[in-house]
């Protein structure tokens, strides 16, 4: 045999056996915790790691999908209103996030609306899983129910805030676990969308802004950092009117 065929021959099985393509995985992640963007699946043999969520899952968990769109959805909550609610959950809970971020997220999940997904069946304000509900009502002693969040406000909220503390439990560290909640790392753009918005909202906060005259800059400022993480073809200041 040509020894230059046989040392080429040699060099393909090399690339071959070392180019099969291995499951990537995220951080790992317990049982008892599913981001709402889709249910992990667990990796037999191992159970410290689960494979994380599919390029696609937190895209089909978006009420804004092609198959919604914002005119076909019911009217969201005012800000006030909505403001109000998160101040209220936010702080009966101790949330380790702050009410200018929750805000943002809802927004960006939600449009601040009471829907349901039609595929991944991810419910109310922060889009939240059936599944985790289950663990959300194993971990702190509620009994919410899918449609509690979707005719509830305030069932909505307080179960969105803590499923984001049920993703604090597991990583202990705010953007990790604002990863956890949206999905994964892969999601990197959303997570900084919501701590973009988060900030400008923070920036536009006021004291007393009423005493000094400001409340419309104070509103320009938060309809800016909504928009920060609108969905296409939506528009925060809807909710301000």
């Amino acid at each position: 045999m040509n020894p230059k065929y046989f040392l080429c021959g040699i060099l393909l099985l090399f690339f071959l056996l070392t180019g099969i393509s291995r499951p990537a995985f995220a951080d790992s992640q317990p049982a008892s915790f599913r981001p709402r963007a889709a249910a992990a699946q667990r990796v037999e043999g191992d159970p410290d790691i689960v494979r994380r969520v599919n390029a696609n899952a937190r895209a089909n968990c978006n009420p804004f999908c092609q198959d919604r769109t914002a005119s076909a959805l019911p009217r969201p909550l005012a800000f006030e209103t909505m403001w109000s609610l998160i101040l209220k959950h936010q702080r009966a809970r101790h949330s380790h996030f702050s009410p200018e971020l929750i805000a943002c997220l809802f927004w960006e999940e939600s449009g601040f609306r009471m829907v349901e997904h039609p595929r991944s069946g991810a419910v109310g304000f922060g889009q939240v899983l059936p599944i985790t509900l289950v663990s959300i009502n194993k971990k702190f002693g509620t009994q919410f129910t899918p449609a509690d969040l979707l005719r509830s406000p305030d069932a909505s909220v307080e179960a969105s805030v803590l499923a984001l503390e049920l993703a604090w439990e597991w990583k202990h560290d705010k953007v990790k676990a604002l990863y956890a909640y949206a999905g994964g790392v892969r999601h990197n753009t959303i997570v900084h969308k919501w701590l973009t918005a988060e900030a400008a909202m923070k920036q536009g906060k006021i004291p007393y802004a009423a005493s000094f005259g400001m409340d419309a800059w104070v509103r320009d400022s938060q309809i800016r950092a909504l928009r920060v993480c609108s969905q296409p073809g939506y528009d925060p200041q809807v909710i301000f009117d």
